[in-house]
């Protein structure tokens, strides 16, 4: 799937190859948690996403807009069992999204757009410690 819509916007892209094509960065920030309410799990996440920007196409004030952004994802989880032991474990991983949006300028810079953002993430797990109870059968 992922093959295809980057096949996709390089078809739509390099269709409107006789107008204008910009390169640029793209960066944000994340303004609340990934939890909203973090009882069990609290979030390790990088609040910044960063990312290559290209904008191709200005006809009629349209255009089309691609973007590979990343972000680093983390958690970090605290229980127990119902026999009293204890666990911590930590879940990390990369988190890449590529929005596609057609953009229509409003005035001098401003636009709204519309478009397709799929997210592929891919990461690692592990477990840090367990603490079991003295006379537990393991």
């Amino acid at each position: 799937m992922l093959r295809s819509f980057l096949l996709l916007s390089l078809l739509l892209v390099t269709g409107l190859s006789a107008q204008p094509f910009r390169i640029g960065l793209k960066a944000g920030a994340q303004l609340t948690g990934d939890f909203s309410e973090p009882h069990f799990a609290t979030s390790e996440s990088k609040r910044y996403v960063v990312g290559p920007a290209f904008t191709g196409g200005e006809w009629l004030g349209f255009s089309i807009e691609f973007s590979a952004l990343y972000r680093r994802t983390a958690f970090r989880v605290i229980g127990s069992d119902i026999l009293g032991g204890s666990y911590l474990s930590r879940d990390a991983g990369n988190s890449w999204e590529f929005p596609l949006v057609a953009r229509r300028t409003l005035w001098h810079g401003l636009y709204v757009g519309a478009g397709y953002a799929p997210r592929v993430i891919d990461g690692h797990g592990h477990l840090n410690s367990i603490v079991v109870l003295p006379g537990t059968k393991v």
